[in-house]
């Protein structure tokens, strides 16, 4: 695929829009944006640590019309964005995303039903990545996206995930290791927490049906 990025001088009324159409079977996702429009993604990108339309215009080649002031506006403010990288997790997100891990946690930790199992991990996969970049002040991203910037920064994190909840999981029927990944992403902000307070016990405890 690939993405695009349309800057409009001279339609203030419309602040954004985007596209996603398929040209000779490829497909396309272009933005549309009036600078107003353009600042205001650029910022709430940097604030949420997603840089999509950021590392397009940042990284991307200028197609049309590269010596206009306009582009290279653009370009600057983006580059100015992108090289600041990623902001620190506020407390408040912080929490959030410990409890939203938890509350998943304790789900999975409590069914034995194998189809809940791999639906509760499936859930759990973006949250912890995005968590793990987050804490580690790096970008994240959406869909495949988040996983290459997974890899990139921490290749051995994003195997783990993937050998808990693919090859333990879903294929052996083994929870405990992605239990344990649970604990080990959330112990550097006080471990797991159970409606917002800490959990006395480790979630990859055997239940008794698992005990010799």
């Amino acid at each position: 695929d690939a993405d695009g990025v349309i800057i409009l001088a001279d339609k203030e009324k419309m602040v954004a829009t985007r596209l996603q159409p398929l040209v000779d079977g490829i497909p396309l996702d272009v933005a549309y944006y009036t600078i107003p429009g353009l600042k205001a993604r650029l910022a709430q990108e940097h604030q949420k640590a997603n840089p999509y339309v950021m590392e397009t215009i940042a990284t991307g080649d200028v197609v049309a019309n590269p010596r206009h002031p306009l582009a290279k506006e653009c370009r600057r403010e983006a580059l100015e964005y992108w090289r600041a990288g990623a902001p620190p997790l506020a407390k408040g997100n912080q929490r959030r995303m410990r409890v939203d891990i938890s509350e998943l946690g304790q789900k999975l930790a409590s069914t034995e039903d194998p189809v809940e199992q791999r639906f509760i991990a499936s859930m759990m996969m973006p949250k912890m990545a995005e968590f793990h970049l987050r804490m580690n002040q790096q970008w994240t991203g959406t869909g495949r996206k988040l996983l290459t910037r997974l890899r990139a920064f921490d290749a051995d994190y994003a195997e783990k995930l993937d050998r808990a909840v693919y090859r333990e999981l879903s294929q052996q029927g083994n929870k405990q290791a992605i239990l344990q990944l649970i604990e080990e992403t959330l112990k550097p902000v006080g471990g797991p927490t159970r409606r917002g307070f800490p959990v006395n016990e480790t979630f990859s405890r055997p239940s008794p049906a698992n005990r010799p």
